[in-house]
């Protein structure tokens, strides 16, 4: 079975394939996928959620482990 789709899968086949799946992100780029969500990402406590709060909070909780991280290599030396 997957020999048989990697012999098909060889070639031109593959250029052609390969060729139509990355049509969409030469012409749109990769900023296409983030418009998926339409503003809200969901509820909690019937607050809404925004995509921008997602990423600001992940943000924040980013840099807090990085500091963190930090702190325990200078302890460590």
């Amino acid at each position: 079975m997957m020999e048989s789709l990697r012999n098909f899968l060889s070639g031109p086949r593959l250029v052609v394939i390969i060729a139509l799946l990355a049509l969409p992100f030469v012409f749109l780029g990769t900023s296409s996928l983030g418009t998926v969500f339409s503003g809200s990402l969901g509820s909690i406590n019937g607050e809404e959620v925004t995509e921008l709060d997602y990423t600001v909070a992940a943000n924040i909780r980013a840099n807090k482990l990085k500091k963190h991280m930090e702190s325990n290599l200078i302890s460590m030396n």
